[in-house]
């Protein structure tokens, strides 16, 4: 059923636990619901319960017609020409033995002779004591070895079961299957299938934001403790916002009466000047110089 230009609907189902999977788009779905949500993403609705006894009674399932209409023989085969054929343990074992990576890696693993491996062996050798053949098929303890003609063939059919993203197709992936470079080529299908960036979520830090140049030096004054250092002090660290020009007062911790001291120190001659306006403090300096930054009309931002 198409809906064109329609307004928001509400959508019916005796179903509950669907209700929070159509309702919210930031959900974790199971593919398969997944896919029918795809479907409908143009349509805006409201999925609402009906109790299972509420239903209206299905008239046409219990009065079918006698003829069922036009036979569509045609879109049936052409369908099943399109659709992604399984890969079944068969067409995985007839695929190895015309693989010649593979059938070397055969050889190697069970003569057990990796000191003379070919060099496209070398991704192998790490994990050669998982690896085993069994049936005419490499295994990796309980996953699979496909051999080269199908590898991207698995990767693109289990993006397309959802279109979940590089994290999750890794995961649907490593349940059954393993060959080198697995990883780098997950990421590069996905990356560059449109539906599926359009599917995930993209999550991108803000910018930083630039502050604001003061008018003139030490008009804004940052100011923060470093310590303590191997002498037991704390670094004073008063920094001019407008030159970034820094100066360092020691002081033996970062209480009330040393901090008071150095600051007088720095800022009394300056007191004539009208060049503070604001100082950006350590949250500890501010609650410990209080009645001095209060006396001197400062601004404080933590």
């Amino acid at each position: 059923m198409y809906l064109l230009r329609a307004p928001k609907f509400k959508l019916a189902t005796d179903h509950k636990p669907l209700l929070p999977l159509l309702n919210n788009p930031k959900a974790k779905i199971p593919p398969r619901i997944e896919r029918i949500i795809i479907k409908m993403q143009n349509l805006h609705f409201e999925a609402i319960h009906i109790p299972g006894k509420s239903n209206m009674t299905d008239y046409l399932s219990r009065h079918p017609l006698p003829e069922t209409g036009k036979d569509h023989v045609e879109k049936h085969v052409n369908a099943a020409i399109q659709a992604d054929q399984a890969i079944v343990w068969s067409k995985i074992k007839k695929a190895t033995a015309e693989d010649k990576e593979l059938c070397e890696l055969t050889e190697t693993i069970e003569t057990g002779n990796w000191s003379e491996a070919k060099q496209f062996l070398k991704p192998y050798y790490e994990v050669r004591d998982e690896l085993f053949v069994a049936d005419g098929v490499i295994m990796r303890m309980d996953r699979i070895v496909p051999p080269q003609s199908l590898r991207q063939r698995i990767i693109q059919s289990a993006r397309k079961q959802g279109h979940l993203g590089v994290n999750k197709t890794k995961e649907m992936i490593r349940r059954k299957y393993w060959f080198p470079g697995m990883n780098t080529r997950i990421t590069d299908t996905v990356q560059t299938c449109f539906d599926c960036q359009i599917a995930t979520d993209h999550h991108h830090t803000e910018p930083a934001k630039m502050t604001e140049l003061p008018d003139r030096p030490w008009d804004e004054v940052e100011a923060d403790f470093c310590g303590p250092l191997p002498n037991h002090k704390y670094a004073l660290v008063l920094t001019d916002q407008y030159s970034r020009y820094p100066e360092v007062e020691m002081v033996t911790s970062t209480s009330t009466i040393p901090v008071t001291k150095k600051l007088k120190k720095f800022f009394l001659p300056m007191e004539y000047l009208e060049y503070y306006k604001l100082i950006t403090v350590h949250h500890s300096m501010v609650n410990n110089s209080k009645p001095l930054l209060k006396k001197w009309d400062f601004t404080t931002s933590e």
